[in-house]
């Protein structure tokens, strides 16, 4: 203890273990993961100021390892290049990640360094991490059998797997840290001579740790930690051992230890597998989960997510991200892109794998694809050079303590790198932390005197490592608050919604009820006499109906501000969330529909002083509209220039009536100007179905215009702005179903997609010629029933909306011509779906199987299909 007084940065290291699992303010997380890279940046600058200062001559001893990884950072830093080329108004974000990168190789060095100077350091390191530990343990167990969390109250259903999130955020990262404090528990438990009560503690914590691993259902970690278990064993097996080693491993003490740890392990997994409160009574079946890593349907769609990258990197058109990457933290902004070309390539693997992937799954080749050839190789040097230092530690003259922690840190390596192959725990905090200090430590000279002293003085380094530290707190900071205004607007959102309903539906019925019930009592007391009780009684009974409306009228009123109020506030605080982050596309994505609460946003309109700065975006809610992007227009679904406007339809409107109608038109441009703007950092797959609703909701309002209006100047603008926008429908709903062309087994509102296209799109003949609208319904049904037909082989595709669609618009046109051609394209585009569940009904597959709940509405499709096979013979 004596020397912790004096190497003071150990006691802030391990303050920060502490902290960063549980640092946050909960009312402002929304990515959990935010506010402790803050937190983490925070501590870095101080322990970094701390070593410019302290009186310390030692160098810095280095590994190979260190180079590798510095060698990342530099790949990670070069990919900007990328980044500035392809999309530069997502630098400020690749950069961040970038800085970033460089700070955590930075602690990595400390670690090594500081730690390293004393093996009890690392101890005490070690037991702060189980600690952390303990407390996540308890937490997650709470979650899950009682729905409340230590740290945020009541959280929700705990029969729900994500319930079990605790402080990190996701069952997934649970379990990968608390996986690997159970070897960390496990080294105490094997030291000689420890305490008897440290070893009850760490038993318990174990049994704890091990019990929410098993509850959390990840199965990379399952796998993980049974490979690195093996790994640990052969590990002890190998490692070079002197005489006080052997005994103590053939020592009864040894064996009663491994023997209770060998009881809990086993006697978790078999509660795990059988009916116990353990599992809540079955809730969670270990084997199965375990098992389901074989599920191909799993393993589809792992695959789509990885294949991002992999396009991502071999992109033939930007020759320069094989070696640099497309950008570092570049995958959420166009996995999209990529998924919609590697589905078209083979829709029947999948059609049906999709998922809104933000992260490739595999950290591997998620820096291929972000910082190309020069990641990958930095990073794999980094696993080799790890693992030959690895087994050099196992044959060599080392304590035997530190030949068990040595081989307890291959268990946890296991874990890790598994994981890192199907997850992204490596991106999250404290993950990051716990995984860093296990790698770091291996490479101090507690273990090896391999290492390399650094020649430069080491206050040159800390000093360059403050400066990047400080510009990492800078956008760690921001990111925080942006999100933190995000949580605002998005509560203050809710709450309008909330009012909106109140006032427009909920208290209408009840003004209406008034109403009635007052008319039938006026109605009434009309011929009663005035003189008599039944009428003093009566006219009192209506008086007090009066009265209940007044009150249901001012509450109206009432609800109808407070409303105003949270779409004010809601505006406010998405905006601000911009200024603090003007790449949190989240934000402007919800700042987008508030353009849309046309009542409020009609009545600011109105009250601008001068409409072109309407018009022209020149007001302060447009100031996160890209108005001239500089980018590489084919990545993304946007073209210039983004921002729309009707000044000069409103210029030559001559009726109030067509200046008010132009004016809401106005709201939903500014509502696709701002969704289109977002796909520069947030690419949302409901945005590509709300902008073609919104184009739908131009083009009839135009057209009441045209239809309505003398003004023949204006009528010939209408036309041509009808027939833009209907090219801007047609181009937005053919990219929602390329983008998912199927789904809907994990996105049931996605089913609907085609047979919505072609609703609005029939709802548009008599303002499009009926021509255009007949051939775009019939690539519209080729795409449908080729998506049915590879859905219904993998879950269920069955176009029975559609098809009753389209025989509702085959009576409704009398010319016969047109009939059979409607009848020969639906004949050929469905008959594969067609031909596949009549299949299945002739084989009598449908009952008694997983179909059995669609019985009726493969009946229906059926049915409709063979109408039209009667109509041609």
């Amino acid at each position: 203890m004596q020397n912790l007084k004096k190497d003071k940065e150990i006691s802030i290291f391990i303050l920060m273990i502490l902290l960063i699992p549980f640092l946050m303010i909960p009312n402002f997380v929304y990515e959990f993961s935010t506010q402790k890279n803050l937190v983490f940046s925070v501590f870095s600058f101080i322990l970094f100021s701390y070593f410019i200062f302290k009186k310390n001559d030692e160098k810095l001893n280095f590994s190979y390892t260190h180079l590798f990884f510095l060698l990342f950072g530099f790949s990670s830093l070069l990919s900007l290049i990328s980044v500035q080329i392809q999309n530069p108004s997502y630098i400020n974000y690749s950069l961040n990640v970038s800085l970033y990168i460089f700070v955590i190789i930075g602690i990595s060095l400390t670690i090594t360094n500081s730690f390293g100077k004393n093996f009890k350091y690392i101890e005490y390191a070690l037991m702060a991490f189980i600690i952390t530990g303990t407390i996540l343990a308890i937490d997650g167990l709470l979650n899950k059998f009682l729905g409340f969390d230590l740290f945020f109250g009541k959280i929700g259903d705990p029969s729900q797997r994500i319930t079990l999130r605790t402080t990190i955020g996701n069952p997934n990262f649970v379990s990968d840290y608390l996986a690997q404090t159970i070897p960390l528990s496990i080294y105490f438990i094997l030291k000689p001579n420890s305490k008897l009560y440290q070893k009850i503690y760490l038993y318990i914590n174990i049994f704890l740790s091990f019990w929410v691993v098993l509850f959390a259902q990840t199965r990379s970690v399952y796998l993980g930690f049974t490979v690195g278990l093996i790994f640990f064993i052969l590990s002890l097996l190998i490692s070079k051992k002197d005489l006080d080693y052997k005994k103590y491993l053939i020592s009864k003490d040894f064996w009663i230890k491994i023997f209770l740890l060998i009881f809990i392990l086993v006697f978790l997994f078999i509660m795990f597998n059988t009916n116990t409160m353990f599992n809540k009574s079955g809730e969670v079946n270990a084997i199965s989960r375990f098992s389901a890593m074989s599920s191909k349907s799993s393993w589809d769609e792992r695959n789509l997510s990885w294949m991002v990258s992999i396009e991502q990197f071999k992109d033939k058109d930007y020759p320069l991200n094989k070696i640099i990457g497309g950008g570092i933290g570049t995958y959420p902004v166009y996995s999209i892109k990529y998924m919609e070309e590697i589905q078209a390539k083979n829709p029947e693997k999948y059609y049906y794998a999709w998922n809104n992937f933000k992260r490739a799954h595999n950290d591997y080749l998620q820096v291929l694809g972000e910082t190309g050839l020069l990641g990958i190789i930095s990073i794999s040097l980094l696993i080799i050079t790890l693992l030959m230092r690895y087994f050099k530690i196992l044959r060599s003259d080392i304590e035997f303590e530190k030949k068990i922690m040595i081989s307890l840190f291959g268990w946890i390596a296991s874990i890790i790198i598994i994981h890192a192959a199907t997850e992204f725990a490596l991106h999250m905090q404290p993950n990051i932390l716990i995984a860093l200090f296990i790698f770091s430590i291996a490479m101090s000279k507690q273990f090896s005197n391999s290492n390399k002293i650094l020649k430069f003085n080491p206050k040159i380094i800390y000093t360059i490592l403050v400066i990047i530290t400080a510009f990492s707190v800078f956008f760690k900071y921001k990111d925080t608050m942006s999100e933190a205004y995000f949580k605002l607007g998005d509560a203050e959102n809710t709450k309008m919604n909330y009012y909106i309903e109140i006032y427009q539906s909920q208290i209408p019925q009840q003004i209406t009820q008034y109403e009635n019930e007052i008319k039938k009592g006026q109605d009434y007391i009309k011929n009663m006499n005035p003189f008599s009780s039944e009428f003093n009684s009566l006219k009192k009974q209506i008086d007090e109906l009066n009265e209940g409306l007044k009150k249901y009228k001012n509450l109206q009123i009432e609800y109808k501000e407070k409303a105003h109020q949270s779409y004010k506030k809601a505006f406010e605080y998405f905006l601000k969330s911009l200024d603090f982050n003007n790449n949190f596309g989240k934000s402007q994505f919800y700042l987008a529909q508030l353009f849309s609460v046309s009542e409020f946003r009609l009545e600011e309109i109105l009250n601008t002083k001068d409409l072109n700065d309407i018009f022209e975006g020149n007001t302060s809610e447009y100031k996160y509209i890209v108005k001239d992007f500089k980018g590489q227009e084919d990545l993304f679904p946007i073209s210039n220039p983004i921002r729309k406007d009707v000044s000069n339809l409103y210029n030559i409107s001559t009726t109030a009536n067509e200046k008010n109608i132009l004016l809401n038109i106005q709201m939903f441009y500014d509502q696709i100007n701002y969704l289109e703007s977002a796909f520069l950092s947030f690419n949302e797959k409901n945005s590509y179905r709300l902008i073609s609703k919104l184009y739908y909701n131009i083009i009839k309002l135009y057209d009441n215009i045209e239809k309505n209006t003398n003004n023949e100047k204006l009528k010939i603008e209408l036309q041509n702005k009808i027939k833009e926008d209907y090219k801007n429908f047609i181009y937005w709903n053919e990219k929602s179903i390329s983008i998912i062309p199927g789904g809907w087994n994990r996105f049931p509102e996605w089913e609907n997609v085609y047979f919505e296209y072609s609703y609005l799109s029939i709802n548009l003949m008599g303002i499009i010629p009926s021509d255009e609208i007949l051939n775009n319904l019939y690539n519209i049904s080729k795409k449908e029933g080729k998506a049915n037909y590879y859905m219904a082989k993998k879950d269920r595709g069955i176009p029975d909306k559609s098809l009753k669609l389209f025989i509702e618009l085959y009576l409704q046109i009398p010319d016969t011509q047109i009939r059979d051609d409607i009848t020969k394209n639906i004949i050929n585009s469905y008959n594969d779906v067609y031909n596949f569940y009549k299949n299945k009904e002739e084989k009598n597959e449908i009952k008694n199987s997983y179909l059995e709940r669609y019985e009726n509405r493969i009946k229906e499709f059926l049915d409709n299909y063979e109408y039209f096979k009667r109509k041609i013979g």
